[in-house]
C-alpha cells in the first residue's frame, strides 16, 4: 500500500500548520530539520504523519 507523509510544523505559541505532503519518509523528514534550522523561523519542532494513499 502506498502511503504519503505530512509534515506540520510547531511554532513557539504552540501554533501549528501543515507545510506540505511528501511521498517519500525521507525527504519529509530532512525538510522538517531544515525548516526548524532556519533562524527566521519561529518553528521549534515538526512532526510527520503517516496516512494510506488510494489511487
Amino acid at each position: 500500500m502506498d502511503r504519503v507523509f505530512v509534515l506540520e510544523l510547531l511554532e513557539q505559541e504552540n501554533e501549528s500548520g501543515i507545510y506540505g505532503v511528501f511521498v517519500n519518509e525521507e525527504e519529509v523528514i530532512e525538510k522538517g530539520k531544515e525548516l526548524i534550522a532556519l533562524t527566521e523561523n519561529d518553528y521549534w519542532r515538526y512532526t510527520v504523519e503517516s496516512y494510506p494513499y488510494f489511487k
